[in-house]
């Protein structure tokens, strides 16, 4: 295994744009991600598709919440829109936030457990 190819071959993807893939498409098909970058997947073995595999997971995971958090602040009365209401019903539904607010002061609004996180840190 070559962990120089597997770490120039992460950094290249990073370097483009956009990644067009969610989660689920680079769980279910890591070849096809790779062959979308004209990477030769006949050239890995499979511990190396698996390690890019989770790496690519984690870039996915990070476009996908960029593209949440895009969608959440696009909207003028930041009210959440459909997508922020399907992922946390109960905490933003019909609430509606001040346009200029600060980070502590939003997050102490939500109510949400700070899950051992101080905002002092913020």
């Amino acid at each position: 295994m070559n962990k120089n190819k597997l770490h120039y071959i992460v950094e290249y993807i990073k370097t483009l744009s956009e990644f067009p893939f969610d989660m689920a498409d680079v769980e279910e098909d890591i070849d096809s991600v790779l062959t979308f970058f004209d990477f030769q997947t006949t050239a890995l073995d499979q511990d190396e598709k698996n390690i890019l595999a989770t790496e690519l997971l984690e870039l996915a995971k990070a476009f996908e919440m960029a593209e949440v958090s895009r969608q959440i602040s696009i909207n003028e009365n930041y009210e959440l829109n459909w997508l922020g209401q399907m992922i946390y019903p109960e905490f933003f539904t019909k609430r509606k936030m001040p346009k200029s607010v600060s980070l502590r002061d939003w997050l102490k609004q939500l109510g949400l457990p700070s899950r051992g996180r101080s905002l002092d840190l913020l």
